[in-house]
C-alpha cells in the first residue's frame, strides 16, 4: 500500500507502522493528517496522547460485515474502504473526500448499515423528535457525504451556520464525528431510504 499511496499525488510522506508502539510514536512526534487503520482494537492507546486536534481515521474493513468494536470508544473512523475494493484511485478518492470533510464509504457497506437498520423494531426506528427540521435536512446530507461547505450551499446559508448546524446534529445523536452520526441516524430510522 505504501508504493499505492506514494503515487498519489494529494499525499505527502507515508510512515508504515508495524506495530502500535511505532505508531504511537509518530502520532506523538507529529500529527499526521490521515491514518489508514485495518484494526481498532487499541486505537484509543494509539491517540490517546496525542493533545491536539486527532488526525482523520481511514478505516480499511476485510469485508462489510461491521462489529460494535468498528464504531466504540471515541474515537470512530472517519470513513471506510474495503480491502477486496482496494485500488489507487478508491484510496486516492477517498483521500481527497476525508481533506474535504466527507465520508468515504463504498456502497456495499452502505447497503449492509441500511439493511441492518431495516431490521431493527419499529419503535427503535421512530423519528427523533428533538432534531429540527434543518438540522433533518443537514443530516441527510451528512448522510450523503456533503462538507460543511456543500451543505451550506445547498440549505443557502452561511459556512457558519452550517457548521452549527452540523454541531447540534453531532451534540444531539451523542456521536464524536460526522460518520458516527450518520450510523447512528440510520440505526434510529432518522434517515430514510
Amino acid at each position: 500500500m505504501d508504493a499505492t499511496l506514494d503515487g498519489i499525488p494529494l499525499v505527502g510522506t507515508v510512515r508504515h507502522c508495524q506495530d502500535w508502539t511505532e505508531a504511537q510514536g509518530v502520532v506523538g512526534a507529529r500529527s499526521p493528517d490521515v491514518l489508514i487503520l485495518s484494526d481498532l482494537a487499541e486505537i484509543d492507546g494509539a491517540l490517546g496522547g496525542s493533545g491536539g486536534a486527532r488526525p482523520k481515521i481511514l478505516l480499511i474493513l476485510h469485508s462489510t460485515d461491521l462489529t460494535v468494536q468498528s464504531f466504540a470508544g471515541p474515537f470512530n473512523p472517519d470513513g471506510f474502504l474495503i480491502l477486496g475494493e482496494l485500488s489507487a484511485s478508491a484510496l486516492e478518492d477517498a483521500l481527497r473526500q476525508l481533506v474535504a470533510g466527507q465520508v468515504p464509504m463504498p456502497a456495499p457497506l452502505a447497503r449492509e448499515l441500511i439493511q441492518r437498520a431495516n431490521g431493527l423494531p419499529v419503535s427503535a426506528r421512530e423519528r427523533n423528535g428533538s432534531l429540527t427540521v434543518r438540522e433533518n435536512e443537514a443530516l441527510a446530507l451528512l448522510a450523503q457525504g456533503l462538507s460543511n461547505k456543500q451543505i451550506a450551499r445547498r440549505l443557502s446559508i452561511s459556512t457558519h451556520g452550517a457548521k452549527r448546524i452540523v454541531a447540534s446534529v453531532l451534540l444531539k445523536l451523542g456521536a464524536p464525528n460526522r460518520t458516527a452520526a450518520v450510523v447512528t441516524a440510520i440505526q434510529r430510522g432518522l434517515i430514510q431510504r
